[in-house]
């Protein structure tokens, strides 16, 4: 099958990142929600996973994390996609990490930004 040259200049297109498109929080904010340990270890999803729980949520449930400097920034950008769900982290953790900001509204928080390839689940080779 061939592609054409619409094709080909759509791939090349770079996929923004997503705090550019949705709501956002601080990376260190963010980090401190994903890595508490009242977080259950369910509610956080990476690669595939986590691409497919960002499909199925609506732009208006997703608030995701942009950078709070240089280094964050480039590891956000070449980070695998990660989420939390944030109906299953417990609220008092969202409200003593997240002191001034309303994450009420939100269900999911998303690390990283899509890849065009995305990663492949053992489950499709069985």
């Amino acid at each position: 099958m061939s592609q054409t040259d619409t094709d080909t200049e759509s791939d090349l297109t770079a996929l923004p990142h997503l705090y550019t498109v949705h709501d956002s929080i601080p990376y260190g904010v963010a980090a401190r929600i994903r890595n508490h340990d009242a977080v259950p270890g369910n509610a956080i999803a990476e690669g595939a996973a986590a691409y497919h729980r960002y499909l199925e949520t609506s732009d208006e449930e997703i608030v995701a994390v942009h950078p709070d400097g240089f280094a964050t920034a480039v590891h956000l950008g070449s980070m695998t996609m990660a989420t939390v769900s944030l109906d299953a982290a417990p609220q008092d953790v969202l409200t003593a990490v997240a002191d001034e900001i309303d994450l009420e509204s939100y269900s999911l928080l998303v690390f990283g930004r899509p890849s065009r390839t995305p990663d492949h689940s053992i489950q499709e080779y069985i």
